[in-house]
């Protein structure tokens, strides 16, 4: 099985190579070798590559708020049009007042020398699951050798996080980038899961990044570039776990941060500081007090099975048809009722999963929470 490396990027390294010589990457504008190729030498059967992939993230003051843009551009060469799936999907995140924007979405193919652009009417968006979303289209006319592009802008409100950079995914890439102006008042571990090799790292200081007198914030930025080339495509294998672990992909989290007040707040903490934290005020704590309430709520029948571990058994299946998931993983802290989650037959996985504890708990059971 392919290992799981972790590359730390380290400030002020400079590794760069040219960025595919003599080659435009102009939207709309591929060029005629592009047009004209037939098959790729690196991976002959191919459904479809990626010829060139570019990701430029940056910070921008926007309403009154700092906004972290990411602008995204793809262009794909399809080989086999009967084997390739023309939909993409955009994900982004919502809540009722506030979350991500999806801007200048435009996308299009070019086969037989004629563009078929995807109208904004066909694009349309569709609940994934909880606050999570997606922007769905598909191309047009996608025939054996059509070039398709598309290109689009995210701007999210949450510029504490923002996702990876997936160089490796379902299809070979020629050529991938991910480019980063990051304040320096944000200080995030940056490290490469996956193994394939960068072929370019450059990271140097930006003055003057952002800057907004309404906010009093005058920001100088570390600058980053990141490329790889001639990337295959991922092939899941027997008995892999996550393909989280081990698709090449750049990962950032954020370690803490300033705020334009001089605050700092630090969000990777050692391990005994965030026990304590946990220990102190902590609602899913207090959840677990309901032991009594939950233990009386499993039947009779499944109270009197005398084997402890398929009694147990019998409590998880009793709640994992009792309950009706409400499409979110885990609810703000401050909205976790399992009481509340019980009579109405519906809760989050965290809602669920402390029902399951309280009556383990209630029962005897030597039972605990994991948190990851």
């Amino acid at each position: 099985m392919k290992g799981l490396v972790f590359f730390i990027l380290t400030l002020l390294i400079s590794l760069s190579v040219s960025s595919q010589p003599g080659k435009n990457h102009e939207f709309g504008k591929p060029s005629q070798n592009e047009i004209e190729m037939e098959v790729y030498d690196l991976d002959p059967e191919a459904t479809a590559i990626y010829l060139y992939e570019k990701g430029n993230l940056y910070f921008q003051i926007k309403e009154e708020r700092v906004w972290i843009v990411n602008e995204y551009y793809a262009k794909i060469k399809v080989f086999n049009a009967a084997k390739f799936d023309a939909s993409v999907e955009i994900p982004y995140y919502t809540t009722t007042t506030l979350g991500e924007r999806i801007e200048d979405l435009e996308a299009h193919s070019i086969s037989d020398n004629t563009t078929y652009k995807v109208d904004p009417a066909e694009i349309y968006s569709q609940h994934d699951y909880g606050r999570w979303h997606s922007k769905v289209f598909s191309f047009n006319n996608v025939k054996d050798g059509s070039v398709l592009e598309y290109r689009y802008t995210i701007a999210s409100p949450y510029h504490l996080s923002f996702e990876d950079w997936q160089f490796q995914g379902s299809l070979p890439k020629v050529y991938s980038e991910f480019n980063a102006s990051i304040p320096l008042n944000y200080i995030y571990r940056k490290f490469l899961i996956g193994d394939q090799k960068l072929d370019k790292e450059v990271s140097v200081i930006k003055k003057k990044c952002l800057k907004s007198d309404a906010l009093f914030i005058d920001a100088d930025c570390e600058y980053l570039e990141f490329a790889m080339k001639d990337i295959p495509a991922f092939e899941q294998e027997d008995f892999m776990l996550s393909k989280k672990n081990y698709i090449s992909r750049i990962v950032f989290k954020i370690k803490e941060y300033t705020n334009y007040y001089g605050r700092k707040i630090i969000y990777q903490k050692p391990w005994d500081k965030l026990d304590t934290d946990y220990n102190k005020n902590n609602i899913i704590q207090d959840e677990l007090k309901n032991k009594n309430f939950f233990k009386n709520k499993v039947p009779k029948e499944i109270k009197e099975i005398e084997n402890e571990k398929e009694r147990a058994k019998k409590i998880f299946a009793f709640y994992q048809n009792y309950y009706t998931w409400d499409n979110y993983y885990f609810d703000a802290q401050d909205k976790i009722d399992v009481k509340k989650a019980f009579q109405e037959k519906k809760g989050s996985v965290s809602e669920i999963n402390l029902s399951l504890m309280n009556s383990l708990l209630g029962l005897g059971y030597d039972a605990y929470v994991v948190l990851l």
